[in-house]
């Protein structure tokens, strides 16, 4: 008999927010060489009539860097260089932010990646190049030394020391957002106006926990963004009256239990919420237009269980699942048509409601009716 998994609760992390769960945090997706990891698979909807509907903010992390330097230098997404890499580049077609940065230092993809992620976060060229050394120990320490050197300068360029800000990097614009973020008299989160701690600010703390204070202007700001995607799910939901229910978020993710008859509205409602989501972080960065590259997620997921690949099946080393055909991915294209039917159904409906000061007036003319009839009779 199968047994649920009941996650505890516990406090957000003091600086980000970000939830700190213990087991949610680790889990991978299921592999076919790792004892274990069917984990996620296990969650299911609620009931046999629910359907469990999973999304994620695509490249989260990476979207908010690019729209911090916008903000800082154009006014208008996509203006830094790699905010529009971000947005038009393809993984298939090598052309996105990783890619390029593997073929400019001549590595791999995966490596580059780590390289991105560990400069974005504050790692030294020590610690690039010892992450490096860790994952290909086949080379030696100062082939990496090079490597995270010549990186860093591509990416960071180089800094006045005097200014502390960046110049001849490709992301040096952005580098110089999140400096420039933690200047500000109370520095805060754009799309919730949530404060920084003062612990961390750069008048009690100035040169100290220079990788957390990196951090918090993305991932604090990334989980502002959860939570307003959720406030807007949320809204509409209960505006067009479908059965969807909250289950739980794992950092950029969101699920939700859904009722089978409700699977493409509640999907539409999710796309379209994103972009709603967007659009208000766009404004209150004062950043003009939304790009549709970022506008919709790429697909919301649809099945009985929490599947990393919907309609595949799970095969690890202790479990093993057969394809559910019933699992789906829903584009924005797939469902765009049910948001004119939601809101012809939603306005049909209230022209059905009487609001009470509407009904006042009626009872008031039935009362003048029943007296004038009255006087007709005498």
């Amino acid at each position: 008999m199968s047994k649920p998994i009941f996650n505890d609760y516990v406090p957000n992390g003091a600086v980000t927010e970000r939830s700190k769960q213990k087991l949610i945090l680790t889990l991978p997706s299921p592999k076919k060489n790792k004892v274990g990891s069917e984990a996620m698979s296990l969650f299911c909807a609620k009931s046999e009539n629910h359907s469990l509907l999973v999304c994620d903010l695509d490249s989260c992390e990476s979207v908010l860097f690019g729209l911090l330097g916008d903000a800082l230098t154009g006014g208008e997404a996509g203006s830094t260089p790699v905010s529009y890499i971000g947005m038009t580049g393809d993984k298939d077609a090598g052309t996105d932010v990783h890619s390029l940065l593997a073929k400019a230092q001549s590595i791999n993809r995966n490596d580059a990646k780590t390289v991105g992620y560990s400069v974005q976060y504050g790692a030294g060229i020590k610690k690039v190049a010892m992450t490096l050394h860790a994952k290909n120990p086949d080379k030696p320490k100062t082939y990496w030394l090079n490597v995270a050197k010549s990186a860093i300068s591509h990416k960071k360029g180089y800094q006045n020391r005097q200014t502390n800000r960046f110049n001849g990097g490709i992301e040096s614009p952005n580098y110089n957002a999140i400096n420039a973020w933690h200047e500000r008299d109370v520095p805060h989160t754009n799309i919730m106006g949530r404060n920084l701690t003062t612990a961390m600010r750069s008048d009690v703390s100035s040169g100290e926990f220079v990788t957390s204070k990196g951090n918090i202007p993305i991932q604090g700001e990334g989980n502002d963004m959860l939570n307003a995607w959720i406030v807007f799910i949320n809204y509409f939901a209960r505006r067009y009256n479908l059965d969807m229910e909250l289950s739980h978020t794992v950092h950029d993710m969101i699920a939700y239990h859904v009722h089978d008859d409700h699977r493409e509205q509640a999907a539409f409602v999710v796309h379209w919420s994103h972009r709603l989501m967007y659009e208000t972080l766009c404004e209150q960065m004062g950043l003009s237009g939304l790009p549709s590259a970022i506008a919709y997620p790429a697909s919301v997921d649809i099945g009985k269980t929490w599947a990393k690949a919907p309609g595949k099946p799970v095969v690890t080393p202790s479990y093993t699942r057969e394809a559910n055909p019933n699992e789906r991915s829903y584009t924005i294209h797939d469902v765009a048509s049910y948001g004119q039917k939601l809101e012809d159904e939603y306005r049909m409906k209230q022209t059905d409601i009487v609001s009470p000061k509407t009904q006042t007036q009626l009872d008031l003319l039935e009362q003048v009716r029943s007296r004038l009839q009255r006087s007709k009779v005498k």
